[in-house]
């Protein structure tokens, strides 16, 4: 017998205590994942309303940092990448903003940080903020990568933020001249605007255009442009820069009127602030306008928005004031001219810009005597043959970096040596053979997979037939053989056979059995479906053609058989047969025809007889007739079957060569 004492002694000693162990670890396990996902939660709101109050307009920029800062601090305390690299981001971007000089530290954190947890969307603002640095100081080249870098990464994932980088890359384009460029490159960002509806770009957009068009003396586009850009404007006094360069184009077309009612209205308007670029850009087209209308005219206006200017430290624009000055003066006072030509030339210089380097030439050409003419001159032709080679250069390098960007790529541009290409083309040629053995892999991996699918299929639809050929054998049998069989014993047992006119009867009967027999072993034998197809199909036709039967084919020849699959030839062959077997039971026709015809990318068949028709729906099921059918759908055929009773049959059959 057991010891039970001992059995219950030791689940109450043994096993019960570390049951008890076990659930209470589990709960309290629990407890604390629920109480660290409570605080999480309670982290994350926090992280939240600090993002959130450091984007108040009303907080200072040391207010913005403290708080960002104690997001950043929050953020690694939990682990949450996402807000972590949220929080780096406006903490980059406000530096950009507030602290210029310092930025490029946090803005390099903010990448190195993106990188190392591989998220794209925050590699790309990082690259964009980086763009707008290089940009601000004027290291367009760097500037221009860093924006092609970031819509690289952004991989059309956000439609605003590319739009934002090529409206900057057209910039730089229309900065060294290239207008064209810069057209182009405003015209996609267009196509990205236009998904998100972002006024503020849309206008910026059309400025962009309105200037590209301007510089290459499409001035009607460029008003057109400018007039788009103007609708989209709900106050006048954010009108006034695209209002001034419309009055520009107005200028350059001599449509003065224009140009003088659009000036003076926005004087009249009063909303430009004094000392301000806008005060300074109305001033110099006022000048020039009445500098064009009377070259006695204008010298106030220029001379106060150079002063404007000077002040602000528009060094581009002084340019054009220099110009418009010395073309003030150069009938009138030859020293301030030269003096006015100088200063533009020097500052064009320090600018490189080309374009008003070459005015200011050709006015000093003008006004200086012949010794001193043919070294400006000399400087002019040498100049003006270089701009396109300029500007083509300037052109091939933001071409090259916006349609061949890669790294390998960026870092040919930075050593310009062979040695990176090279670097490029294996890496090129490694990826090719990587995607190639990929490729092939996947074919061998698919075609086996599929070689089974369709071997199994294959097996099943075999074994279908099978099943389907032997049930209709001996449906045959039992119905069109086994009554005749057993009335033949029958009629061997009662009849005398020793009279020859019982014993011909008897012959009969055998030889009708033994031709049926041989009947439904020929509609169940193997087909041929090669060369002999055809002369099969025939005769298996000609075979239900008796005295009181005609039937007649049409086009068999035509067909193009060699080009059908064997399968389809099968079924063709059995549908067929069925509807004439049909027919020879059923219809009581004495003719027949069928005819076969292609039209375009379908095999056609019509089956017609004059017998009795279909009596109702039901009998065509009871015929067999439903078997033509869903043979035909086994090869993405049909059946049309148009009958009346007493008119006949007729059937037609589509299949796909």
């Amino acid at each position: 017998m057991y010891n039970l004492e001992g059995f219950y002694f030791f689940i109450i000693m043994k096993i019960i205590p570390s049951i008890f162990l076990f659930l209470t670890f589990f709960l309290v396990s629990c407890s604390q994942s629920d109480f660290t996902k409570e605080s999480n939660s309670v982290v994350t709101g926090q992280i939240s309303l600090l993002l959130e109050d450091s984007q108040s307009y009303n907080s200072s920029f040391t207010d913005k940092k403290e708080k960002l800062d104690s997001a950043i601090v929050l953020s690694k305390s939990i682990e949450n990448d996402s807000l972590l690299l949220k929080s780096l981001s406006h903490r980059a971007f406000n530096h950009f903003y507030y602290s210029f000089d310092s930025s490029k530290v946090y803005i390099q954190e903010l990448e190195n940080t993106a990188s190392e947890k591989n998220i794209p969307k925050y590699k790309a603002y990082a690259a964009s903020l980086f763009g707008n640095y290089f940009y601000k100081n004027a290291e367009y080249d760097s500037a221009y990568s860093y924006f092609k870098k970031s819509n690289f990464l952004y991989q059309n994932q956000d439609s605003i933020r590319i739009a934002y980088n090529l409206i900057m890359m057209a910039r730089i384009h229309q900065f060294y001249n290239d207008y064209v460029g810069g057209e182009e490159l405003a015209t996609q960002a267009l196509d990205y605007i236009t998904q998100t509806e972002n006024t503020d770009y849309l206008i910026e957009i059309y400025n962009i255009l309105g200037h590209s068009y301007l510089n290459i003396a499409n001035y009607e586009q460029a008003i057109m442009f400018y007039n788009r850009a103007i609708d989209l404007l709900p106050k006048e006094d954010e009108k006034i820069i695209l209002e001034n360069n419309k009055a520009s184009a107005y200028i350059c077309l001599k449509q003065y009127d224009h140009a003088k009612k659009i000036l003076y209205d926005i004087l009249e308007r009063g909303d430009i602030a004094p000392n301000s670029e806008e005060q300074a850009f109305i001033l110099y087209n006022i000048g020039r306008l009445k500098l064009e209308l009377n070259k006695e005219n204008g010298f106030e206006e220029l001379q106060k928005s150079l002063d404007i200017r000077q002040r602000t430290n528009n060094r581009i624009g002084a340019i054009e004031n220099h110009i418009k000055l010395a073309e003030y003066f150069e009938d009138k006072n030859k020293e301030k001219a030269k003096e006015h030509s100088h200063k533009a030339i020097d500052l064009s210089i320090e600018c490189k810009n080309i374009d008003n380097h070459l005015k200011a030439l050709k006015i000093i050409t003008r006004l200086c005597n012949t010794e001193e003419v043919r070294d400006y001159l000399r400087e002019y032709i040498r100049l003006n043959d270089s701009i396109g080679i300029v500007r083509q250069r300037a052109k091939n390098q933001f071409s090259k970096i916006r349609f061949d960007y890669s790294k390998e790529t960026e870092q040919n541009l930075i050593l310009k040596t062979k040695t990176a290409e090279d670097e490029l083309l294996i890496q090129k040629q490694k990826n090719t053979n990587q995607l190639l053995a990929f490729g092939l892999l996947l074919t061998a991996v698919l075609s086996v997979f599929l070689y089974f699918i369709i071997k199994t299929r294959y097996k099943r639809e075999k074994i279908r037939e099978s099943y389907r050929t032997e049930n209709r054998i001996a449906v045959k049998i039992h119905d069109e053989l086994a009554n005749d069989v057993y009335n033949t014993i029958a009629y061997t047992e009662n009849t005398d056979l020793s009279e020859e006119a019982n014993r011909l009867r008897l012959l009969d009967n055998l030889e009708n059995l033994y031709n049926r027999t041989r009947n439904i072993s020929k509609e169940n034998s193997t087909i041929e479906t090669e060369k002999g197809y055809v002369e099969a199909l025939k005769n298996m036709i000609s075979e239900y053609q008796n005295k009181q039967l005609k039937i007649l084919i049409v086009g068999i020849d035509d067909m193009g058989w060699e080009r059908i699959q064997s399968y389809k030839k099968i079924i063709i062959y059995r549908v067929l047969q069925e509807l004439l077997v049909n027919m020879k039971k059923h219809s009581e026709a004495s003719m027949v025809m069928i005819k076969f015809e292609n039209k375009g990318n379908k095999g056609h068949i019509y089956y017609s007889d004059n017998g009795v028709g279909l009596r109702d729906d039901k009998i065509m099921f009871r015929n067999g007739l439903q078997n033509v059918e869903n043979r035909m759908k086994t090869i993405n055929g049909t059946a049309i079957f148009d009958s009346e009773t007493g008119k006949g049959l007729k059937v037609v059959l589509t299949y796909p060569l």
